[in-house]
């Protein structure tokens, strides 16, 4: 069956594929992969985790994923089985030794899927729902397949797009730009709309567009000149605004909250929303989304999600930042 690896520095759908490998190959790969230098390296780390993984890969698609964790400076390992049953469906069983994990190697190779889960559930596990297997694991591989050196340092950019500004304004010049259509709409079948009809429509019209372009101004003065980066399993990160380079630490995070529209979720200005980032020190630092989306914040910012608090507005804008430099 096909082996593929993952390290801590890998994004999560990221592996290296080692190709078929036999039983006796497996097992060597499983003790010669790096458990203890992996698992130290998420120490602490304020991010989205990628687990040391080997994943064992059948013919007919079924895999398990053996994900490495240290326990009181014991290295244990959780087993993630995806089977077969009318949909796919997983299993997740807790907490397995360093024997017992050779011992499932063997069974996944050597005995039925059947066998196997029973053995699994012998364990402490989590079944999946049928719903949540059904949307999980009956959309394909999703695996992106890499050969990155798991000593390579991964960095990743974020800045100010224009097609982000532009798709989040759209809706709302729609109704700026109605009353034009209108008024030329009127000439074409000969009954002009006077001057004073203009400005009652594009003032009616203007209620649903006009917040939308005052978002879209705020937040792309914003954030124009705006870029952030991450390093993967490293609390630091930077801001560079306008030139100036700021490095901000994670453990220095009190609190973030995201601004959103409080207006229905219909509104044509509910697409604007932005991060504050309030530190220890009481500076705070504000990120729109035009820079960095929800995803991807999430993924770098991890356990500091915890501590997130909403804040519904009516109009989101953001406030000059306070933050300095974090050292």
């Amino acid at each position: 069956m096909e082996l593929r690896l993952k390290y801590s520095n890998y994004d999560s759908y990221e592996f290296e594929t080692l190709g078929q490998k036999g039983l006796n190959s497996a097992i060597e790969i499983f003790n010669s992969y790096p458990w203890i230098e992996e698992t130290n390296k998420l120490k602490k780390v304020k991010e989205q985790i990628s687990y040391p993984t080997i994943k064992l890969i059948k013919d007919n698609k079924e895999y398990v994923e053996i994900n490495g964790f240290e326990k009181d400076g014991l290295i244990l390992y959780n087993i993630t089985l995806r089977y077969k049953s009318v949909i796919w469906r997983s299993l997740i069983a807790l907490r397995f030794n360093t024997n017992e994990i050779i011992d499932f190697i063997r069974d996944f190779y050597n005995k039925k899927t059947k066998h196997v889960i029973g053995q699994l559930k012998t364990k402490r596990f989590i079944e999946g729902s049928f719903f949540i297997d059904l949307f999980s694991y009956n959309s394909g591989d999703k695996d992106k397949i890499v050969v990155i050196d798991k000593d390579q340092s991964r960095y990743y950019e974020y800045k100010f797009k224009l097609s982000k500004a532009i798709s989040k304004f759209w809706f709302s010049s729609i109704f700026l730009l109605m009353p034009i259509g209108f008024f030329i709409y009127s000439y074409t079948i000969n009954k002009p709309m006077d001057l004073g009809t203009f400005l009652f429509i594009s003032l009616m019209l203007g209620a649903f567009g006009i917040p939308g372009l005052i978002l879209t101004i705020n937040h792309t003065n914003h954030s124009k000149n705006q870029k952030l980066y991450f390093q993967k399993n490293n609390n630091k990160f930077v801001v560079i605004d306008n030139g100036d380079k700021n490095i901000y630490d994670k453990d220095s995070v009190e609190l973030l909250e995201k601004y959103t529209v409080n207006a229905s979720s219909r509104a044509p200005w509910s697409f604007f929303e932005f991060w504050e980032i309030k530190f220890k020190n009481g500076e705070t630092l504000n990120i729109s989304d035009m820079v960095i989306g929800e995803m991807d914040f999430m993924k770098h910012t991890g356990i500091l999600i915890l501590k997130k608090d909403k804040k519904k507005v009516f109009l989101p804008m953001i406030k000059t930042t306070t933050a300095n430099t974090l050292q």
